[in-house]
């Protein structure tokens, strides 16, 4: 039993020829320009701001879910989680613009948190998969708390 799913949005791909465009009207349209010490570096500094970054968040961003553990591969850094300790999942809903889609937030038996990336549309199904491996791999019910809330209305 292994399960990965992506948090691959599309969008950051415009980012390059968009970032050119920029650069070009910055100087005018004189290429030579680009060589002056004074242009070159903020133009670097903003490739790797504006495009280098989240293009490596685009490719890089995963949850797998393994026999044994739950891995969130986030843009800077990886955080493992065994199954057995997962001891609270819960959906964050984001607030303000940007997608609607709630977040995964799991927290282990030590109080180690990992908040991952807006889930998708699949994210009913991913938590619903993560809380029963969790359940399978003899931990307790994460979302136990869930349960309870609706016992309470």
């Amino acid at each position: 039993m292994s399960e990965t799913w992506t948090g691959f949005r599309s969008a950051p791909l415009a980012l390059p020829p968009l970032y050119a465009v920029l650069v070009a009207a910055a100087v005018g349209g004189d290429p030579g320009r680009l060589a002056e010490p004074a242009v070159l570096v903020p133009a670097l500094v903003g490739l790797v701001l504006l495009v280098a970054v989240p293009l490596r968040a685009a490719f890089h961003r995963r949850i797998t879910l393994g026999p044994d553990a739950l891995t969130v591969h986030r843009t800077f850094g990886t955080h493992a989680f065994p199954l057995g300790e997962i001891a609270f999942l819960q959906e964050n809903l984001p607030g303000g613009l940007g997608p609607q889609w709630p977040k995964l937030l799991v927290r282990d038996a030590s109080g180690r948190t990992c908040r991952t990336w807006s889930l998708g549309r699949d994210h009913e199904r991913i938590v619903r998969t993560v809380r029963t491996a969790v359940i399978r791999a003899g931990g307790p019910d994460p979302m136990a708390y869930v349960d309870e809330e609706n016992a309470a209305r």
